[in-house]
């Protein structure tokens, strides 16, 4: 090797290894994000490009950088030592310096951006919180923030469990575009190329974490994109004597104490970026077994000892000890899911004190609070066999999701109540809307609107808003009126439609028709009586179903024996509550 190339590779080597002593600690974070998100099945560029970002190209001057120094060095130039000597050191450190100013100013919001906490309750009926009506004092902090903020009346979600519902909300895209919809026996993964609005935010400036505890969600089925951090561990508590069965799922009080590490480690690294924040609360989820005292909060006087021994227990998913019947009775389950809700509203007014104490101004974020889906306790409806849960059909009290907006400083939302039907969808570009400096475009993949508009008093133009897209299945509610199609056998209880599709379950078309406003609970089908309406709403059903997958589900992953164990004891994959299982 001639004296000039050794030069120059002895110079790359130098600037590589100033470049690893200076930047290790970004790219030690990039490589652990990335053994988290499980991308090294995937395409590698992604370490690079999504992840490495600019410390990899600062890392590139660096080692640019020292070859061109070894080169002038080592090379016979004409140029004088002391000019050979300051051009290399210009190179060498200068310009990785200069990139890297240059990068901290662009990955910095150009504006005062506000932090973002956007929480979602799984399984939560919006008619189950005060401030929807509901008789019992379930919500209390939750009636309070709604009084503070806007409150959407009816809004719905994009499928009533949680996999596509939770697809749809991240990407702002329907069922039908993003593909992910199944989950047995394989479940269906989120493509790359999906856009989701963390990987908006983290590239706005926000540092992103999430915070899930529903296994469905887990990064490596690639929920993950665009969080800096994804909390999907699920720890399970070993069962034994003085155990309470609450204490064997993820809490709320776990939840917190994730969190307030991620806070404590934000504010040790001094990252002044606006937060966002994304957290997935399952308590409210079944099994329905809250903790002491919340266990008999919302027990009718009459309930006997042996009803509060087992509300106690908390043994109605037990297998070693089978359930007393009274535990079917709906009286029975509101309380204990009652129960929960009240359990979880504590806990949140506890996570606004922990926010606070951490750095997270309040009075400059925006607080979202909502469902993934509803939840079905045998509501009745029209030719239905009822049921418990969620997942089987896309009637209201499982779509319809309570939908709580609180915007910073002072707002002209503080207290009032939008009637008309929203989408989750449409979170995504009112959070980016928010987030980013005004005029900013939003991505053209997204296919909600920004609710912005609605937040600041003013209105936007009605559109149709959609549920479902699975089996052919569908809801659509326009001018007051829902429109239900399905396929009759996947009504049954015993039929989740999560499952992929059976030809067993399919060739037996049925529709319903529903007027919102004078029969909110859908009780009476009018699809017999209003043919023209039902045309019109068919027709623009089928165009919706119909859409073209844009990019859809790329494959499926099996899953581990670890998140089988997790689905069971939460009644998913054939769980313990006689009727197919419980909805994602």
């Amino acid at each position: 090797m001639n004296r000039s190339l050794e030069s120059v590779v002895v110079g790359a080597l130098a600037g590589l290894l100033v470049g690893l002593f200076f930047l290790w600690s970004d790219l030690s974070a990039a490589f652990s994000m990335c053994q988290q998100q499980a991308w090294w099945d995937q395409r590698m560029f992604r370490l690079v490009a999504l992840e490495w970002g600019p410390s990899f190209r600062a890392l590139t001057f660096f080692c640019l950088g020292g070859a061109m120094l070894g080169a002038l060095s080592g090379g016979r130039l004409a140029l004088g030592g002391r000019l050979t000597t300051f051009l290399g050191s210009f190179v060498l450190v200068v310009f990785p310096v200069v990139e890297i100013a240059r990068s901290m100013v662009a990955t910095q919001p150009p504006c005062d951006s506000p932090n973002i906490v956007w929480i979602v309750l799984d399984a939560l009926r919006a008619d189950h919180l005060g401030s929807y009506g509901y008789q019992h004092d379930t919500s209390p902090f939750l009636d309070e923030l709604a009084h503070g903020s806007t409150r959407f009346e009816f809004a719905v979600s994009q499928e009533s469990y949680t996999l596509a519902s939770a697809a749809s909300y991240f990407t702002s895209t329907y069922p039908p575009v993003h593909g992910v919809l199944y989950d047995e026996p394989q479940i269906d993964l989120l493509a790359d190329e999906m856009l989701t609005a963390a990987e908006v935010l983290a590239d706005i400036g926000y540092s992103t974490a999430a915070f899930v505890f529903n296994p469905h969600l887990q990064a490596r089925y690639r929920f993950g994109q665009g969080f800096e951090v994804y909390d999907d561990s699920i720890k399970k508590a070993e069962d034994g004597e003085g155990v309470h069965v609450h204490d064997v799922f993820d809490t709320a009080e776990r939840m917190h104490n994730k969190v307030e590490g991620y806070l404590k480690e934000r504010a040790a690294e001094g990252d002044s970026r606006p937060a966002a924040l994304y957290l997935h609360y399952r308590d409210i989820h079944g099994p329905y077994v809250p903790p002491p005292p919340y266990h008999e909060m919302f027990a009718p006087e009459d309930w006997s000892a042996a009803q509060r021994a087992v509300a106690l227990r908390g043994t109605c998913r037990s297998p070693e000890d089978p359930s007393p019947k009274f535990i079917e009775d709906l009286e029975y389950r509101f309380a204990q899911y009652d129960g929960e809700i009240r359990y979880t509203d504590d806990a949140l007014r506890s996570l606004f004190e922990l926010l606070g104490e951490y750095g997270i101004d309040l009075t400059n974020t925006v607080v979202v609070v909502t469902a993934d889906h509803g939840e079905e306790f045998r509501d009745p409806h029209p030719d239905d066999q009822q049921g418990w849960t969620h997942g089987r059909t896309l009637y209201v009290e499982q779509v319809r999701v309570p939908l709580i907006i609180s915007l910073p400083g002072d707002s002209p939302s503080e207290g009032q109540v939008i009637e008309a039907p929203v989408e989750l969808l449409d979170l995504a570009p009112t959070l980016i809307e928010l987030a980013s400096c005004e005029g900013d475009a939003l991505p053209d993949e997204f296919q909600g609107r920004s609710l912005l508009p609605l937040l600041q008093g003013g209105t936007r133009p009605e559109r149709p808003v959609f549920s479902g897209g699975n089996y052919s299945r569908g809801l659509v509610i326009a001018d007051g009126m829902a429109y239900y199609a399905f396929d009759k056998k996947t009504k049954s209880k015993e039929r989740r439609q999560y499952l992929r599709p059976d030809e067993a379950y399919v060739g037996n078309p049925g529709a319903q028709l529903f007027d919102m406003t004078r029969d909110p609970r859908q009780t009476t089908d009018l699809v017999d009586e209003q043919g023209e309406t039902r045309k019109r709403l068919e027709a623009l059903l089928g165009q919706w179903l119909d859409t073209e997958i844009r990019h859809g589900a790329t494959g499926t992953a099996e899953y581990d024996d670890e998140t089988v164990e997790q689905l069971r004891a939460l009644g998913y994959l054939g769980g313990t509550d006689g009727e197919g299982g419980d909805g994602l």
